[in-house]
């Protein structure tokens, strides 16, 4: 998920091998920037036990530690070391990634307003723990069709385009549902991401 040219890979090993520092790897962290790309950080870190919202990724030897919210923003990145007259440091450039196909909701199901006991569950969560949240961002989440033991999703708003939209739903709406359902074996979003016009977060693609 992540890679660095050999030049960055020989610079963070010697700062790593340094008895001085007795570091255990580095930490990267990623600010989302709106419309422009992520903004990343790179620090030193002492300990050896990741925190409980970290992951720990090894890469040609070095250790790094990703919180959460982070992590979708690193996939593909590229870490390099860079000399010029503007002088000498990490450069770290996101990956170009390609659209993701947009799960499609059956045709049999179009139109449809979904009914029932899990309809109704799914619905109160929206209504009180998932969508207050959202709102905040201006976005909003919405109950398309339950077909079996799968829900789909529609997000508009601040949601629709916005880089963070599969962490919402994996990390957020995902989760909620199977805790009170746990029945419910895959939650699907079928938003149109593409044609969103006001995103939260502009994904870097």
């Amino acid at each position: 998920m992540l890679t660095m040219t050999p030049q960055a890979r020989d610079k963070i090993l010697a700062v790593l091998n340094d008895p001085a520092r007795k570091s255990q790897g580095l930490r990267l962290t990623v600010t989302p920037n709106g419309h422009s790309a992520p903004q990343y950080g790179l620090s030193l870190v002492d300990k050896e036990t990741p925190g409980l919202n970290d992951t720990v990724v090894t890469v040609d030897g070095v250790r790094f530690y990703l919180d959460r919210l982070s992590t979708p923003y690193v996939d593909g990145a590229t870490i390099d070391y860079t000399t010029g007259a503007q002088g000498e440091g990490f450069v770290i450039k996101p990956a170009a990634k390609p659209p993701r196909p947009r799960p499609q909701l059956p045709p049999e199901l179009a139109g449809e307003p979904p009914t029932g006991p899990d309809a109704e569950k799914i619905q109160q969560l929206l209504d009180k723990e998932i969508n207050p949240g959202l709102a905040s961002h201006g976005g909003e989440a919405a109950l398309i069709a339950i077909k079996g033991n799968v829900v789909y999703i529609q997000m508009s708003g601040g949601c629709q385009g916005c880089g963070s939209a599969t962490l919402t739903l994996k990390e957020g709406i995902t989760k909620l549902i199977k805790r009170e359902l746990p029945h419910i074996k895959e939650v699907l979003d079928v938003t149109d991401h593409a044609s969103g016009t006001n995103p939260f977060y502009r994904p870097n693609i």
